[in-house]
């Protein structure tokens, strides 16, 4: 078998993650003789070293058995098709997370401090712009499967792909399912799983695009193409995504500067 896997990850074959086990767990008795012998400092780098080789061993073989699980994985679920169209959602649980903390925070926070509205302004700024791009990162991105067409929403743009110029749907292994359009060489990426400004999920790739390659081709097969469509790809600019994201980085902008400047106390 290869070192690495499709996604250039490690792979902790059973024999690997045994090896690198056994080195740790034999590190780890070293340590406990190092510290028998008086060799306080010794023993406890010793034994961090062992504990990590452990952590990575196990935590690396469990990834790999994730990773193949998904990589197999053929399901084809059922998908709910209303008004003659079929919606995919991105399944960002990172982003859903911090918004619904940021948004309970926000409410608890500014009802808090109602009885002085200078820092409830403060926290409202700060506090509601989090919750408002978590909400964008969490909630924007979806694909919509129609007769005529398949609409990929990113948090800033719109991809409009006439089904007739549909080819092959791909996981790309980077957290997006790839979409192959007729006469283009470039294909159109449908965001899935968590990826947001400040996390990759390398870890959720597989199953998310496992997930949404899966509800994709269901909602292509639930809804036979139409005749309409077109044959070019129109790339809009979603102009609320982008009022909203200027208005929160305005907000948090604005609030900074007023505390640092102490005019708001």
């Amino acid at each position: 078998m290869s070192s690495v896997n499709e996604s250039g990850q490690f792979n902790w074959t059973s024999r690997r993650a045994l090896l690198a086990s056994g080195a740790a767990v034999l590190l780890g008795v070293v340590a406990v003789v190092i510290g028998l012998l008086g060799g306080g400092a010794a023993a406890g780098i010793t034994g961090t070293v062992a504990v990590v080789g452990l952590f990575v061993a196990v935590s690396g073989r469990l990834t790999t058995l994730r990773s193949e699980r998904w990589a197999a994985d053929t399901s084809s679920p059922e998908v709910v098709v209303r008004r003659n169209r079929v919606v995919v959602r991105r399944r960002d649980a990172f982003s859903l997370i911090l918004f619904t903390l940021c948004a309970a925070g926000t409410a608890v926070s500014v009802a808090g401090s109602a009885d002085t509205p200078a820092t409830a302004a403060v926290v409202l700024a700060a506090m509601g712009s989090a919750t408002m791009f978590f909400g964008l990162t969490g909630f924007s991105c979806r694909t919509v499967v129609t007769a005529d067409e398949i609409l990929v929403d990113r948090m800033y743009t719109r991809s409009v792909i006439p089904r007739n110029a549909v080819g092959k749907i791909r996981r790309t292994d980077s957290g997006a399912v790839g979409i192959t359009v007729a006469g283009q060489a470039a294909e159109i990426r449908m965001p899935t799983g968590v990826n947001t400004l400040f996390i990759r999920g390398s870890w959720d790739y597989r199953p998310a695009e496992a997930r949404a390659l899966g509800r994709l081709q269901a909602g292509l097969k639930a809804i036979p193409a139409g005749p309409g469509g077109g044959d070019q790809v129109v790339v809009r600019r979603r102009v609320v995504t982008i009022a909203l994201t200027v208005l929160a980085a305005a907000a948090f902008a604005t609030d900074g500067v007023l505390l640092l400047t102490h005019r708001i106390s």
